[in-house]
């Protein structure tokens, strides 16, 4: 359900042709599980449909008839299960509802944590007998350590010019 709001809020914003422009990979993985189990309902719906017409003009019963539509829409549905655990598109539908909920402020529980983080680098930023400071973020974690990073120098500026361990940013992987 989350998904489905996602994909909506996406619309909505009008956020498709900004993402096609930035790179179309992100793109891809937002369409492709909409592509993907579209089409899946499509074919297993339309050969179902086909396969009950066909059995019911060749005079099967109509209960053996519904089953055999069904085991033949199932099967199309299971292959397209198969697919996606190949893929593992689920998880970048995950991803792009993290990243959105995050950006609009509806996981008070990660700002928590976030601001805790903060406060734990600022107290080692201002501490005298540390040299350097090295923030590491993997993936959607560099726009947390990014959020993180801002939230913990905010306000400690002034005392950082005179006594400074050096802070540095590193962000491996790619974020959304």
């Amino acid at each position: 359900i989350d998904t489905v709001w996602t994909y909506a809020g996406i619309l909505k914003i009008g956020a498709i042709p900004d993402i096609s422009r930035m790179s179309w990979k992100p793109l891809v993985g937002l369409l492709f599980p909409l592509f993907l189990w579209g089409i899946s309902l499509i074919v297993g719906f339309g050969a179902g449909l086909g396969v009950f017409e066909m059995l019911q003009r060749n005079g099967v019963s109509l209960v053996a008839a519904s089953a055999a539509s069904t085991s033949f829409l199932l099967s199309v549905m299971c292959v397209a299960v198969w697919i996606e655990s190949r893929l593992n598109t689920s998880l970048l539908l995950r991803i792009f509802t993290f990243v959105s909920k995050h950006a609009n402020g509806q996981l008070p529980e990660i700002e928590i944590r976030l601001d805790a983080a903060a406060k734990r680098l600022k107290t080692n930023l201002v501490m005298n007998n540390i040299d350097e400071i090295l923030l590491v973020g993997f993936s959607v974690g560099s726009i947390l350590a990014v959020s993180m990073m801002a939230r913990a120098i905010r306000g400690v500026r002034e005392e950082l010019e005179f006594r400074h361990p050096s802070l540095s940013l590193l962000t491996l992987g790619n974020c959304i």
